[in-house]
């Protein structure tokens, strides 16, 4: 699509800019990790001509006291956990979002590896983001993880209100609402920096050796700068697929450094070829496999009901409206049998959904591990996450629903037609051509997700002293 060429031209330009560019937290680039939201911006203003305009401090002040009990009580904890990691010796830090899977023991998206970490008695601790957390989640994940841990973003909101570096940006041939855009982007981020202090003493003090920061945008932007600073070696790892018209802080094509952890691990050859011939950022690319393959072993029950099981992944990005027609039309199929795969804890989409149409409260809905929901399922359908596409490691078969927002996003309507179902009026068709078809799984396992697991190899880098 022409508007990624032009969003991708016009990021490429924001950074070459002197003025810009030289804006440096120590030795490395901070304004590389902010590549990720404008091109974002821009990309998305192609499609929907709109620009959305946000008070950055002022939505944080507000957050910050709506959920103060939260911040207050994840500050205590921290500083519960620093103490306590300080009689530790020889530590890792992992980086992870504040979710909690209770099979795996940690974000889902780890797989089984704080479950190896604790089995091999290696002492490691979890930083952890705190974004979009109501009070029922955080306090469940908080004693239920019962084991140290840092949240390195619970004074943040703070942050923002004291540090008032102000940045004015004007590049030629932007309009005045694009380069306010950025301005206003760009002087509210650098607001946070302190950050990058405060977890470079944590980092220093507990004597961490090694960092897993999964990738580099800006959500681990202060913990990987810390650790790079204090040179800790770092390892990330693909947990979605990253195709560039949407992950695009990991094809970064204009960088006069590496900003990327030491090793970045990718599913398959086709990913290491994707990424070399998409980014020039990684200094080293290893094709170790998927992590989460760990706990996807089961046998799964098929379904033998003539009508068809549909599992629908809800998905944080998209829009209900653009993709409620979709579900109307299953709903109204007496042959299919829609059912909605919830993400834990908090699932945004769905409570937009039901809020919106709540004669949808009636559809079951599934929790819990991704290949536990699988059970008894004919196909999954959604459009753009990656348990899409996954589904096909247990040799079930998928369908991409086309979006305003994501359209093609597997680049898949060329090659598998069928797979790709371009309007509400082509899914009754489509899902009956792919159910009563030869559907080649192994050819999407291999070329997406690899024929190896990388939460061995993890562990080898881990215990590599």
């Amino acid at each position: 699509m022409s508007y990624i060429k032009d969003a991708k031209e016009i990021t490429d330009l924001i950074f070459k800019e002197e003025k810009i560019y030289s804006y440096k937290i120590i030795e490395y680039p901070y304004l590389l990790t902010l590549y990720s939201d404008v091109y974002r911006f821009f990309s998305l203003k192609k499609v929907s001509g709109t620009f959305k305009y946000y008070n950055y401090s002022l939505s944080k002040f507000k957050s910050y006291i709506i959920n103060s009990p939260i911040y207050f009580t994840a500050f205590l904890y921290s500083i519960f956990s620093f103490f306590l990691l300080l009689t530790k010796k020889r530590k890792i830090a992992i980086w992870s979002g504040d979710f909690y899977n209770i099979k795996t023991k940690s974000d889902f998206r780890l797989g089984n590896l704080i479950l190896e970490l604790e089995n091999s008695k290696i002492n490691y601790f979890e930083i952890i983001r705190l974004r979009n957390v109501d009070y029922r989640t955080f306090f469940f994940n908080l004693f239920q993880r019962r084991r140290p841990v840092i949240y390195y973003d619970c004074l943040e909101p703070l942050l923002h209100l004291f540090k008032k570096d102000l940045i004015s940006i004007n590049i030629t041939n932007f309009s005045n609402e694009e380069n306010n855009f950025l301005s206003n982007f760009f002087s509210n981020h650098t607001r946070e920096k302190n950050m990058f202090f405060i977890l470079k003493f944590i980092f220093k003090k507990l004597k961490v050796t090694k960092f897993i920061p999964w990738e580099v945008s800006y959500r681990q932007i202060y913990p990987f700068l810390a650790s790079k600073n204090l040179n800790i070696e770092t390892l990330g790892f693909m947990h979605g697929l990253s195709f560039n018209t949407y992950m695009s802080y990991e094809h970064i094509s204009y960088s006069n450094k590496k900003f990327s952890p030491d090793i970045f691990i990718v599913w398959s050859e086709f990913w290491k070829k994707y990424f070399n011939d998409q980014s020039n950022n990684y200094s080293r690319l290893e094709s170790w496999g998927y992590l989460r393959n760990n706990h996807l072993k089961n046998k799964l029950v098929k379904n033998k009901n003539k009508k068809k099981n549909i599992l629908f992944i809800t998905e944080p990005l998209i829009d209900v409206d653009s993709i409620y027609p979709y579900i109307k039309k299953i709903v109204s199929n007496s042959n299919f049998n829609i059912i909605f795969k919830l993400r834990d804890q908090n699932c945004f989409f769905y409570n937009k959904l039901i809020d919106k149409y709540p004669e949808l409260t009636k559809i079951k809905t599934k929790t819990g591990l991704y290949s536990e929901s699988l059970k008894n399922i004919d196909i999954v359908i959604g459009s753009h996450s990656t348990a899409i596409i996954e589904s096909t490691i247990f040799e079930i078969p998928f369908a991409v629903l086309n979006t305003r927002k994501w359209g093609d996003y597997f680049e898949i309507s060329k090659d598998f037609p069928n797979n790709f179902i371009l309007s509400p009026d082509e899914l009754e068709d489509k899902i009956s051509l792919i159910l009563n078809g030869k559907f080649n799984h192994t050819l999407f396992k291999n070329k997406y997700f690899g024929n190896n697991n990388s939460l061995n190899k993890i562990l080898d880098w881990i215990k590599k002293k």
